[in-house]
């Protein structure tokens, strides 16, 4: 977790300042290229230390800003039917071709909400990883990620489970992408060498992991 020493906000403007440690010294990932091993291992291991913290906790009253309780990969599947459906069952296999350290410090919190802390996970290999690492290392880097969170307290948890939740937590970057995508620049270098990443990914992940299947059963 960084560190943050100061924040104030104007409500009326909307301008916000924000004072945290400094991080300079710090090595920033690159989605692009994507996590080595090594580095996927040393993220799974805090953000499974991180839920564990949390797990079992039912006085939310300290973090009421967030949103209620919910499955956002249930959540994300329900808004997707059958406009979702319709994506996967249309491109899932065809996209590809339309577009052919030590520690980890987190400061980005764009949707944080109450849900299943795989859904994390599932994002973090989806955004994190290219296809064939995610498809070498997830299962035993899924495995490190439940042994580091049962070692630390998120007990009554089983693997089938874990491997269940993160399957169906890969809706919730599905969707993401799904919006991102709709408002990029495609004209822009840039934005088509972003467009044909994220696509390959999360159409590799629909393949692999059947989540056209995962649909069909909601």
């Amino acid at each position: 977790m960084t560190r943050c020493y100061f924040f104030d906000s104007d409500r009326l403007t909307g301008d916000c300042a924000i004072l945290i440690e400094d991080l300079s010294k710090g090595r920033l990932g690159n989605s692009f290229a994507g996590m080595s091993k090594a580095d996927a291992e040393t993220a799974a291991r805090p953000l499974a230390v991180f839920h564990a913290k949390w797990w079992g906790r039912t006085n939310l009253e300290r973090a009421r800003w967030l949103p209620a309780t919910i499955d956002r990969a249930a959540i994300q599947a329900e808004r997707f039917i059958p406009s979702g459906r319709t994506y996967l069952e249309k491109h899932g296999e065809q996209v590809d071709d339309e577009f052919r350290g030590s520690h980890v410090t987190l400061i980005d919190w764009p949707s944080a909400a109450r849900a299943k802390g795989v859904t994390d996970f599932s994002c973090l290999t989806i955004h994190g990883l290219t296809v064939n690492m995610r498809r070498t290392i997830e299962t035993n880097l899924l495995r490190l990620y439940h042994n580091t969170l049962g070692s630390e307290g998120g007990t009554g948890y089983s693997i089938e489970q874990c491997q269940a939740d993160y399957r169906s937590g890969f809706l919730y970057p599905f969707y993401f992408k799904v919006m991102v995508l709709a408002f990029m620049d495609l004209n822009d270098e840039e934005g088509r060498i972003m467009a044909h990443m994220q696509i390959e990914r999360i159409s590799a992940a629909i393949r692999d992991h059947n989540l056209v299947g995962l649909l069909r059963a909601i």
